[in-house]
């Protein structure tokens, strides 16, 4: 009996022990298998990871265009179009449109001229009719109301915009030039302002003395509708010396926009590089434009006109112009059809013919010469629209395509 129940403890010692190897045998099984899997997720994580990662930095990938000169023989003789004109015998007041000389003047999308004029110190709106409609625009600290003028732009649905720095703020008006409010500001107030989109993106400078060093900081702004800082996307800053002078046109920005496509075309203040970055409505650069430039030297003749015809005054010194080289792009402009305009520095010494690069979608297309209108009107805003004022002060409008 004893050897039975001895027999039967064995028997199920070793039944125990077979069901503990099989479940051990098991366990590993699994074990080895979960590892596999495991392994094999991560393997499938990291090699997704790794496409979203390339994914990610195509998306990020900053297109770069560089283009070759083109030869003289390409430059091109192209006129703009007239599509409208304001005759000088319309009356503002007691005075008429041919008495006043705007130095700062813009179309709305509805066709009305509004305009700066110099002898009442006020702005002007004429409708498309040329019929004079209004003036606005008050000196003094209080609301609506500017210290010096400094140019005007025309925001989202032609609201105007004023910009008052002595103030520190922008003054809003509507359309008709009634006021709306004053939006102060704690930052740079930007003196030149071009819509794209719903946002805006401005330009604005200041002097600043530090330990009796003189210096002119520039900054490139992005604002959003109601012209609340969203960031800032270029700065520099250009140390000033009354006995040495400075180089009067380093660090300026030159820029437009592209608003119907929401696009910002930004040229890089050089001397010796020709480059415009493209970026988008957000102030992310999406494209860079280059083309091949060799620096060009200022004349004597170019220097000391330059310093004749603008003095730039502070302290109570007159700070001489003593830059050696000319800036690589002087101004730039985006046409009605989303070109892109250029105007670059030139050789006066090798009798180099003034002209415009014009890319498409980063490639450059043709070189048109300067004389975009007739040569006895007077520019006086170059842009998709071409102001000019004529030899009796009647103001014409041409269009770039």
């Amino acid at each position: 009996m004893s050897e039975s129940i001895q027999d039967k403890n064995i028997i199920k010692r070793q039944l125990f022990v077979k069901r503990g190897v099989k479940k051990i045998e098991s366990y590993r099984k699994d074990k080895l298998k979960g590892i596999k899997e495991e392994r094999a997720m991560k393997w499938v994580l990291l090699f997704l990871l790794t496409i979203m990662i390339s994914l990610s930095a195509e998306e990020g990938k900053i297109k770069k265009y560089q283009n070759k000169n083109l030869p003289k023989e390409r430059i091109e003789s192209l006129k703009a179009e007239k599509v409208c004109s304001f005759p000088s015998t319309i009356e503002i007041g007691n005075i008429t449109l041919g008495e006043i000389e705007p130095n700062s003047i813009q179309r709305n999308s509805k066709g009305d001229l509004i305009l700066y004029n110099d002898i009442s110190k006020q702005l002007e709106i004429i409708d498309k009719n040329s019929k004079h409609i209004k003036s606005f625009l008050g000196r003094g600290k209080g609301p609506g109301e500017i210290q010096y003028f400094n140019g005007f732009f025309l925001g989202i649905n032609d609201t105007i915009f004023v910009p008052a720095s002595g103030n520190r703020k922008i003054i809003k008006f509507t359309p008709k030039g009634d006021f709306v409010k004053d939006i102060p500001l704690q930052e740079t107030v930007p003196m030149k302002i071009k819509k794209c989109g719903d946002s805006y993106i401005g330009y604005g400078f200041t002097f600043t003395i530090e330990s009796g060093n003189i210096s002119r900081e520039s900054i490139l702004s992005l604002y959003d509708s109601k012209f609340n800082l969203i960031k800032n996307i270029s700065f520099n800053k250009v140390e000033i010396k009354a006995k040495d002078g400075y180089d009067r046109f380093k660090g300026i920005y030159r820029f437009d926009t592209d608003d119907e496509n929401k696009l910002i075309y930004i040229a890089i203040p050089s001397t010796d590089r020709y480059t415009i970055d493209l970026l988008n409505s957000d102030g992310e650069k999406i494209e860079e434009i280059n083309r091949n430039y060799i620096r060009i030297k200022y004349t004597k003749e170019e220097i000391e006109k330059i310093n004749k015809e603008t003095k730039v005054i502070i302290n109570g010194e007159i700070i001489k112009n003593t830059a050696r080289f000319k800036p690589a792009i002087k101004n730039i402009f985006v046409s009605k059809s989303g070109k892109l305009w250029v105007e670059n520095s030139i050789d006066t010494k090798r009798k180099e013919i003034p002209s415009y690069d014009v890319f498409e979608n980063g490639k450059l297309i043709t070189k048109v010469k300067k004389e975009l209108v007739p040569e006895n009107e007077t520019i006086l805003n170059r842009g998709g629209e071409i102001v000019t004022r004529d030899e009796d002060g009647s103001i014409n409008i041409y269009e770039v395509k």
